[in-house]
């Protein structure tokens, strides 16, 4: 079973002194199910796991004036054990076909007798209002995402001493050991190979062999076509269209996501649907421009410019050349490298709180990342070469008076080194820039998604 840092956050909200019920999302495949099932089954005296798509012919779905008490009966009945106050975890999955038990989380939540956690697939396509609309007192939402480079490489039983030596070059801006960064490195392109769903992962460590790997996810991907068929109703062509041409784009490091290689005849007015629709649905990420650098950054947001990427890096490289996959595996820069590093950075900054948008220096066409750390913009740039050079976009933002920061990244595949105000960091390390904020206290929180 692979070790998911989700699970900090299920103790978190467990331990929690004010009690709500917890909504887990994220893409589809994304292990949400198994990781929510084995933290229920070893922490709780109780697990009962219900799934609603696979109960459609149960009295519980047919009565729409069901109480708390005909729930709990039901619960009971299904999973064939004791429903025990103060000790119990109920998952109910699949929620989405049963949209029914939404307002009932404020009475279930308040009878504190046990715990709750729903999930389902295209939870923020399908529910979102209704979740929105719940009594935030009574909720906690938290989004999963595919493992990133940290369970990666936890599932390689990498030392937590490694760990802990690599933030501490990160912190002191220290030059890590060549042989680690090297290992480092290895493990980093094979992430990449592989990516984060948890089949391709669990197949890659079970077997080592990559073109089973790739079996796997390109079986993912084939259920996310049909799955995208299935939900977008009227769109269907257009969408599975739109859903290909993120990967294309990414090979091709475009500077912004350009509506005229997936339809020459696109408006994004008319198109802009099928994007929130991707986005929503977990299946792409979005990176927005931003038109001024000043916080929040949120505030500055293109509408209509944007980088759209895929949820999971392995869903980029599944069908790479073999010369590319042997560049990556050798650390060779190569013509689809700096592309790839953008999706992986994506992924990894938006599954450690960030939310992430890009700024085109001068109209120039070059593109610098933008973050938020500790309420300062912070620019990141992504090399495709493993050797260190003067950064020109890095040094228009760092050097004069007219963005006045104070530091910036360039990731790239070589060994960490400090110069003046650029932090030139291994890509890996990309992995401890990391959101503080603190997800979960005693008191009610906003939704965290």
């Amino acid at each position: 079973m692979l070790k998911r840092k989700i699970y900090s956050d299920l103790s978190n909200w467990k331990n929690c002194a004010q009690k709500t019920a917890l909504i887990v999302t994220g893409v589809s495949q994304c292990g949400k199910s198994s990781a929510i099932r084995d933290f229920g089954m070893k922490n709780y005296s109780t697990f009962v796991e219900f799934n609603f798509s696979e109960h459609q012919n149960s009295k519980l779905l047919k009565d729409r004036d069901f109480s708390k008490q005909d729930l709990y009966i039901e619960l009971s009945r299904q999973g064939k054990t004791y429903l025990l106050p103060g000790r119990t975890l109920i998952f109910l999955d699949e929620v989405q076909t049963f949209k029914q038990i939404l307002p009932m989380i404020p009475e279930l939540v308040s009878d504190n007798k046990y715990d709750f956690i729903l999930s389902g697939s295209f939870l923020n396509v399908e529910m979102k209002e209704e979740i929105e609309s719940l009594p935030q007192k009574y909720i906690q939402v938290l989004e999963m995402y595919p493992l990133n480079f940290e369970e990666f490489l936890t599932a390689h039983n990498v030392n937590s001493d490694i760990f802990e030596y690599l933030e501490d070059c990160f912190i002191n801006k220290k030059t890590i050991n060549e042989g680690i960064h090297n290992v480092l490195m290895n493990h980093f392109n094979k992430y990449l190979l592989v990516g984060g769903m948890p089949a391709p992962v669990e197949e890659y460590l079970n077997t080592l062999d990559l073109n089973r790997v790739d079996d796997k996810k390109k079986h993912i991907d084939e259920v996310y076509r049909t799955e995208i068929t299935r939900y977008s109703k009227n769109t269907k062509q257009n969408m599975v269209k739109l859903y290909n041409n993120i990967q294309k784009q990414v090979k091709k490091n475009n500077i912004r996501f350009k509506l005229s290689e997936f339809d020459k005849n696109a408006r994004f007015e008319n198109a802009e649907h099928k994007i929130n629709w991707l986005v929503d649905a977990g299946f792409a990420l979005s990176v927005p421009n931003v038109t001024e650098l000043n916080t929040p950054l949120g505030n500055n947001e293109s509408k209509n410019l944007f980088k759209l990427y895929k949820s999971d890096i392995g869903l980029v490289t599944k069908d790479l050349d073999d010369e590319s996959k042997n560049d990556l595996l050798e650390n060779i820069p190569s013509k689809n490298k700096k592309g790839l590093y953008e999706n992986a950075l994506a992924s990894e900054l938006l599954s450690n709180g960030y939310k992430l948008f890009y700024y085109n220096i001068n109209n120039k066409g070059k593109i610098v990342f933008m973050v938020e750390i500790d309420n300062k913009i912070i620019p990141l740039v992504i090399k495709g070469k493993n050797t260190i050079n003067k950064h020109s976009l890095l040094n228009i933002l760092l050097d004069g008076d007219k963005y006045n920061f104070s530091e910036g990244y360039a990731l790239y595949g070589g060994n960490l080194i400090q110069s003046g105000k650029i932090t030139y960091l291994p890509i890996y390390m990309s992995m401890f820039l990391k959101n503080n904020k603190t997800k979960y206290t005693s008191e009610p929180l906003d939704l965290v998604i």
